[in-house]
């Protein structure tokens, strides 16, 4: 018999689930990227884009009764089928060493062996990212300079522990051309420091749904085109506040409906800086969603609002950054439309699917033809399946937009796009005094119809609000650093997820501007210079495909 498999920390084995077959595991999807450039002969090669990659299973339950092998169908079902936007981790016996990060995408119909109580049926998994990964690697650092070569083929983002020795003003580590610093901003040949600009007022980690009131159609109306959903509300995720439910909708058949929720600061501020990070990703193309800020004054009425939003037969989105005047007035600070791709609209087919629940929770399917033609469009941009920061900086009377999309995975930014206007006319000038946090879908033909589908996955990641000193003219105060680290602190470099923590806390305001979260090479020697007065740690995985 071939070996069997581990998932999710489940041994199949255990659970009367074998292996027949030796698995399947393609090669990751590569694409060329490559320009052709009139007037010289052949093209330009960018490199390859890696795509996923799929692996599939043959299994077999082997029961001996007619109520062994129902439960066994129900267990394997209800343990690979999930709607959340998660991944796993597989491994196989006969190669225990790796572990591929793997999401469900279905199975063949169970069928039989010839064996009364006996079914085989095909499993099929999909790796989003298409490395496996080798067992975790801890190594205490004993000197300063650590010299090594990491396991694996390909790039590993390692976590660092620093436990402080000493009260200290700085700390960080170097390779041959990254670093990674925290500290004080000193000018390292006078050692003064500068007037700080960015002063933080709150940090919303998205982790604390409490902190937030839940709004209803009565308590928001502010909504640009829609409301709020009635019986509408957003969840708590392990690392995200996303939408569980968009409700019914109270307003217009063309309006936006779903959750909101609402936050005040404690103190109101002139000068600000908000940085927004959502995700965005569009599961059906048909599909319109929005997930927007919406920035209050101390009456709670609307002054600024930074959204995502697709509405169109496609999956590009627009990202759009804007002002209010007290009079409903809008004005925009940044409006971001990359490139329409892949533009080709389709008719889908006329017969759909109908998904009905009784009053019982039993679900049932039927097929409804409809009497119109719908059409979807493979159109996408740089902002399709969108996770980054929205920002919006007030100074005085200018205004600074900005977009910032980073690797769902590293956290690494991979683009940003910047505009910024000013206001002469001096009547953009409330303070920012709080927030709601607002996502809608607009409703299509599908939900005329009760059509099946699944609405854009909006979630809302990271809020971070600082005041911003306005500055007349330079100035420069003479002191000596700051401590920020005290004796027995422990620190977190997580080059992985892209963030810092002190004590279990996120630390990311002494950040130094030009740090970059370390990236190893499987088999490329290294060199890490680790500042003094620190136990450190490092942990990686190596990773191949």
């Amino acid at each position: 018999m071939v070996n069997s498999f581990n998932y999710d920390g489940v041994s199949m084995e255990s659970v009367g689930v074998r292996l027949i077959d030796r698995p399947i595991i393609s090669q990751p999807k590569i694409t060329e990227s490559m320009q052709n450039v009139p007037g010289k002969i052949g093209e330009l090669f960018f490199g390859n884009d890696i795509g996923s990659r799929t692996i599939t299973a043959k299994i077999a339950l082997l029961c001996k009764s007619q109520e062994e092998l129902n439960d066994r169908k129900l267990y394997i079902d209800n343990l690979f089928i999930k709607d959340e936007a998660a991944e796993f981790p597989l491994v196989f016996d006969e190669d225990p060493l790796w572990t591929y990060y793997v999401h469900f995408a279905g199975r063949t119909d169970f069928e039989s062996t010839g064996a009364i109580y006996e079914v085989t049926t095909t499993l099929t998994f999909t790796c989003s990212v298409p490395y496996k990964y080798g067992r975790q690697i801890d190594t205490n650092i004993l000197s300063n300079v650590h010299r090594f070569t990491p396991l694996g083929q390909q790039k590993t983002y390692p976590i660092f522990s620093a436990i402080a020795k000493r009260d200290t003003t700085w700390c960080g580590l170097s390779t041959t051309d990254q670093f990674l610093y925290i500290g004080g901003k000193v000018n390292v040949e006078t050692g003064e420091i500068a007037t700080t600009l960015y002063s933080p007022v709150l940090t919303d980690t998205a982790q604390n749904m409490s902190l937030w009131q839940r709004q209803s159609p009565d308590t928001f109306k502010q909504v640009a085109n829609g409301t709020v959903g009635k019986g509408s509300y957003f969840q708590q995720a392990s690392d995200d506040i996303n939408v569980k439910d968009y409700g019914t909708n109270e307003g217009k058949a063309s309006e936006w409906y779903g959750p909101a929720l609402k936050r005040m600061l404690t103190k109101q501020l002139a000068n600000f800086k908000v940085t927004f990070r959502i995700q965005a990703m569009n599961r059906y193309k048909r599909a319109e969603g929005k997930i927007e800020l919406y920035l209050l004054d101390s009456a709670s009425n609307v002054i600024g609002k930074l959204g995502i939003k697709d509405n169109g037969e496609g999956s590009e989105q627009e990202i759009n950054i804007q002002i209010m005047k007290s009079d409903g007035t809008y004005k925009t600070v940044g409006q971001f439309k990359p490139t329409v791709k892949n533009s080709k609209t389709v008719a889908l087919n006329k017969k759909q699917k109908v998904k009905k629940t009784d009053s019982k929770g039993k679900v049932t399917y039927t097929y409804v033809t409809l009497k119109e033609t719908i059409n979807e469009n493979n159109s996408t941009n740089d902002f399709t399946d969108f996770y980054g920061n929205l920002i919006l900086e007030k100074v005085g009377n200018q205004f600074y937009a900005s977009v910032v999309k980073l690797d769902t995975k590293t956290r690494n930014e991979i683009g940003n796009w910047s505009a910024m206007w000013t206001d002469t006319t001096d009547v953009f000038k409330k303070d920012l005094a709080g927030f709601v946090l607002y996502a809608g879908k607009r409703a299509i033909t599908e939900d005329k119809n009760g059509i099946d589908y699944k609405d854009n996955y909006l979630s809302f990641c990271h809020l971070v609000v600082e005041e911003r000193t306005q500055i007349v003219q330079e100035e420069i105060i003479s002191t000596s650093p700051e401590i920020i680290i005290y004796e027995g602190d422990e620190l977190v470099f997580n080059c992985e997820t892209g963030r810092v923590y002190k004590n279990g806390q996120l630390f990311m305001d002494a950040m130094h501007i030009g740090s970059q979260f370390t990236e190893l090479i499987g088999g490329v020697s290294e060199e890490i210079v680790f500042a003094e007065d620190f136990t450190w740690t490092m942990h990686y995985r190596p990773t191949a495909y």
